[in-house]
């Protein structure tokens, strides 16, 4: 593979899943910035192992970046101190979605206000229903695509997902009579 071929996959590829992998790290991490350096990785080993992907289809390849990412994750969690909490991880990444989202204004708005709390039900969801909706919402990804990384079947995916949307639904309409 030629270098110019190898730079215009490597190119074609990021620019259809950085966002989806990104969405995926950054909704398992709750933190920009190791969501940013996990995806780096991710890329970087493509780049190296890109040569031994020549021929496969286009979806093996997005299969094994996306695997690739899975197992990054794994390895992070397993490095991550073990008595750290994972609630306080979400806290600051929330804490952190809230401050990138409003852009350094200080006057809080109303759109701000709906954001934190919507914010703080994603975060009340379980574990697996929010990376399925981050996934979905933050990644792009359809349900095909987040069971086979998750791996399990489309239906329950698309089930998880409506699910937790209900919940969301449900809990900031409450909130909204009282």
């Amino acid at each position: 593979m030629s270098e110019v071929s190898k730079q215009e996959i490597f190119d074609e590829l990021f620019s259809q899943y950085h966002q989806a992998v990104f969405g995926f790290f950054l909704a398992k991490t709750s933190h920009r910035e190791r969501a940013e350096d996990l995806l780096q990785e991710t890329f970087l080993r493509l780049w190296k192992n890109i040569e031994d992907l020549r021929g496969e289809s286009t979806s093996r390849m997005r299969s094994w970046i996306f695997r690739v990412a899975r197992n990054l994750l794994i390895d992070f969690y397993r490095r991550r101190d073990s008595r750290r909490s994972s609630r306080k991880e979400l806290e600051r990444g929330s804490q952190n979605l809230k401050n990138y989202s409003r852009n350094g204004v200080a006057e809080k708005t109303h759109q701000d206000d709906i954001l934190a709390r919507l914010d703080e039900e994603i975060k009340s969801l379980p574990e697996e229903e929010r990376t399925i909706l981050h996934m979905s919402v933050m990644g792009e990804l359809s349900s095909g695509e987040i069971g086979e990384m998750l791996e399990m079947p489309a239906g329950t995916v698309r089930y998880k997902l409506h699910q937790s949307r209900q919940k969301l639904k449900q809990r900031l309409d409450l909130k909204e009579e009282v």
